[in-house]
């Protein structure tokens, strides 16, 4: 009734206004033959079809009229239930005329570096561990080759069912710009936007990370980063002057409040919003984990002040470490700012 606008006696279901902004207006798309989102759902476009995804075991055909359902849906079954419909489909649906969207795709500007590391953003989630599960667990790398072919590596490969089934094929050739398809029918749109860019692969939407979001690399390092910036303790009690002083207590202070606010963040953030019901305690250690920031990033500021004032020691063996262990507490502090910003904590106070 809804995505067909007809109700049982043949009459319009909705006002025509209505329907369009519910079921028929779009509120954001992707790509010219990617998916696109109305109030209804979102409607994926891909081998000859449009269809949106209902409910888990409830897959509709606006343009044809039809809807799947599987009742009582098994756990873990969506994809194989998914894939049955797509082939029923294919063999009784007449293919969608894409020529208008290829040809707007087409228009598309290139550019000359495709690739990188993407985590799966389909499951967002405000908790700290949940965004580092998913960086480490649902990740995609794109590798481009001297074809122009993109290779995949997916951190978990897409289930295949069927009585003869294909192994996923990690090649893909363009289709049109930002627009890639592999031997075995699957679909992966890309932005052409790097920074905060997207890639959609059969339904699952993954976010451009880069370096950043390569949780093996942040969890070798931030052990070491936070033991580098410790070592300024070593300069609370400095003879050469009260600005080293200040150094160590500025490195000391916001180590301490990232630290403590990032183990808030892993521990304690589901019992402060589900048990407690108290989202402010959450702003508050933010607001405190920003303001180590504010302090560790002072760390480089100094250190550029110290050479430029010559506040150096002048004898000793603390003449020939001060300026690498200077150079270690400003690499250590820059890091950790990165990480922060990697796991989606610097610049944020909202509970949310």
């Amino acid at each position: 009734m809804l995505l067909t606008n007809e109700a049982a006696d043949g009459g319009a279901f909705l006002s025509a206004d209505t329907f369009r902004f519910v079921a028929a207006e779009t509120l954001w798309r992707l790509h010219p033959m990617g998916p696109s989102a109305t109030a209804v759902g979102r409607i994926r476009l891909a081998h000859g079809l449009g269809w949106l995804t209902v409910a888990p075991g409830i897959i509709a055909f606006p343009r044809e009229g039809v809807i799947f359902m599987a009742p009582n849906l098994p756990d873990g079954k969506a994809a194989a239930f998914e894939r049955t419909v797509l082939s029923v489909a294919r063999e009784n649906f007449p293919p969608h005329n894409f020529d208008p969207a290829r040809t707007e795709a087409n228009r598309l500007a290139r550019v000359s570096d495709l690739g990188g590391r993407y985590t799966r953003s389909g499951r967002p989630s405000a908790w700290l561990r949940e965004r580092v599960v998913a960086m480490r667990d649902d990740w995609m790398m794109l590798e481009e080759n001297s074809d122009g072919a993109l290779v995949l590596t997916l951190a978990r490969l897409p289930e295949v069912v069927g009585d003869a089934p294909q192994a996923f094929d990690r090649t893909f050739h363009e289709v049109t710009p930002y627009r890639y398809a592999n031997k075995t029918g699957d679909i992966l749109t890309l932005s052409p936007y790097r920074m905060g860019g997207y890639a959609y692969l059969n339904g699952v939407l993954y976010h451009f990370t880069g370096p950043l979001g390569h949780m093996a690399l942040i969890g070798s390092l931030l052990p070491w980063v936070l033991i580098a910036l410790a070592s300024a303790v070593f300069h609370i009690k400095s003879p050469v002057g009260r600005p080293w002083r200040r150094l160590a207590w500025f490195t000391l202070s916001g180590t301490a409040l990232i630290t403590g606010a990032m183990a808030l963040e892993w521990f304690v953030w589901p019992f402060v919003m589900y048990t407690w019901d108290l989202p402010v305690l959450v702003t508050l250690w933010r607001v405190a984990l920003n303001i180590g920031l504010m302090l560790i990033l002072s760390v480089p500021l100094l250190a550029i002040s110290f050479t430029r004032r010559g506040v150096m020691p002048e004898r000793g063996i603390a003449f020939l470490l001060a300026g690498p262990h200077l150079a270690l507490l400003t690499f250590a502090a820059l890091a950790l700012f990165l990480i922060t910003v990697a796991l989606g904590l610097a610049g944020n106070f909202t509970a949310l």
